[in-house]
C-alpha cells in the first residue's frame, strides 16, 4: 500500500509543481485532480485486495508500481530546468 500512496502523491506533486509536466495514463487527463488520481488507484486497488493476495502475487504490482514512482521522480527532476 505504501508504493500506491507514493505513486499518487509523485504523480500529484509534479503535476501540481511543473507547468510541463502531464499524466501519461490515458485513463485520466494530462493534470488530473488528486482527487481523481485517488479514485482510480482506489477502483484499481479495491478487487486486488479484495481477491486477498499472497505476498508473492502482490509482488509484481508493487514492483511495476516502483517503477512508476522512480519514473515521476525522474520526470521531476527532468522538468526542474525546463519548467
Amino acid at each position: 500500500l505504501a508504493v500506491q500512496t507514493l505513486d499518487v502523491v509523485t504523480t500529484h506533486h509534479a503535476i501540481e509543481n511543473y507547468d510541463c509536466v502531464e499524466e501519461f495514463n490515458p485513463l485520466l487527463s494530462p493534470r488530473p485532480e488528486l482527487e481523481d488520481l485517488i479514485l482510480l488507484k482506489t477502483l484499481v486497488m479495491i478487487p486486488l485486495v479484495l481477491s486477498k493476495p499472497t505476498k508473492r502475487q502482490l509482488k509484481p504490482v508493487e514492483l511495476v508500481t516502483g517503477y512508476v514512482v522512480v519514473n515521476n521522480l525522474n520526470v521531476m527532476d527532468q522538468a526542474r530546468p525546463r519548467c
